[in-house]
């Protein structure tokens, strides 16, 4: 996924923001915090929380820092360069099973929805059905990705074995270049890149990878080291209390399509036209356990041997990951007895 060039200060947004409290109601461990973030319109409530104040009010200082994507974040996080990150639940989930370090989701970030993430090739490409795929070059931004195991989990209902297709790794930013000249057969698009691929007209849609069993997965959230969390709790409440505040502002299309042009650099007419999902306010473990059990189901974590119907296929329980809501600012606050 691309990085965001330029992370301005320009306060685009404005309203809600005169009856932020102009000092928190407690006392956080770490106020300065470095929050990796990269170019994806997941990280939207995080600008949103930045310029309407909500970090402020909670007494915290919080840094955006560029990361090259989910799977760079994760390992900035486990060695201590970030505090907080970004990252598609994949790359969480596999470093959580590899042991490379203990992880807390600290809140949600992004749930797919219809045109959010779609396979593409070119306009006068032979292509014209999954089956079509087998043994062409298919760019994903990375092995083991959402992306990747979305598109392999549809290709797999349309009884394609995604094992017989060719996959190439390719940063967003380059994959319509690649599909158009032809170096790769068809890539995975997300967005914004979606919405740029179709306005160039030279693109066509193939299938949506957000389809059947893959509907409204979890797309990504934002996680801690398990330590930062246990030696912070005051500090990560008041950063999941301002996320709330922010994403209860995501209703607001213009605000959102501020964000996308101001602190993404996403070309003002692509940033209308950009499909957004939904940015969900509470950690639900059944719904977040729906890409670890893609993992599984393809390889890349370990499964279960004989799981009942109903039950997660994973070795990884995601639930005693994700992190309990905060305590209002008040309750926080109130001295221990």
């Amino acid at each position: 996924m691309s990085l965001a060039t330029s992370l301005t200060a320009c306060g685009l947004l404005s309203g809600s923001s005169d009856d932020v409290p102009s000092q928190p109601t407690g006392q956080v461990e770490k106020p300065k915090l470095k929050v990796g973030v990269f170019s994806i319109v997941d990280v939207a409530p995080l600008y949103i929380a930045l310029d309407n104040g909500y970090f402020k009010a909670e007494g915290l200082d919080v840094e955006p820092v560029t990361t090259a994507g989910g799977p760079d974040a994760v390992t900035k996080l486990a060695a201590g360069e970030l505090d907080v990150g970004i990252s598609s639940y994949p790359a969480f989930f596999a470093a959580q099973a590899k042991q490379v370090a203990n992880f807390k989701i600290v809140t949600d970030a992004y749930q797919a929805c219809d045109g959010h993430s779609r396979v593409m090739v070119r306009q006068d490409s032979p292509i014209q059905r999954p089956a079509d795929l087998i043994g062409k070059k298919v760019a994903v931004s990375g092995r083991g990705t959402i992306s990747d195991l979305a598109a392999s989990s549809v290709l797999a209902t349309h009884g394609v074995d995604p094992s017989k297709v060719q996959w190439i790794e390719i940063r967003f930013p380059d994959m319509l270049a690649g599909v158009q000249n032809g170096n790769v057969d068809a890539a995975v698009f997300g967005e914004p890149f979606v919405t740029q691929a179709l306005q160039t007209k030279g693109t066509k849609d193939l299938f949506d990878i957000a389809s059947g069993p893959t509907n409204e997965i979890a797309l990504s959230g934002w996680g801690a080291l398990e330590k930062f969390v246990t030696a912070n709790p005051r500090t990560v409440a008041a950063f999941q209390r301002a996320m709330a505040r922010a994403v209860d502002d995501t209703g607001d299309r213009p605000r959102l399509e501020q964000i996308f042009a101001g602190k993404l650099k996403i070309d003002p007419m692509v940033a209308s036209l950009v499909t957004i999902c939904r940015y969900p306010k509470t950690l639900e473990a059944k719904r977040i356990q729906r890409p670890a059990d893609l993992m599984a189901e393809f390889g890349v974590i370990p499964r279960r041997e004989s799981p009942g119907s109903g039950e997660r296929l994973a070795q990884l329980d995601v639930a005693p990951l994700l992190l309990s809501p905060p305590a209002p600012a008040s309750s926080a606050a109130a001295p221990s007895r």
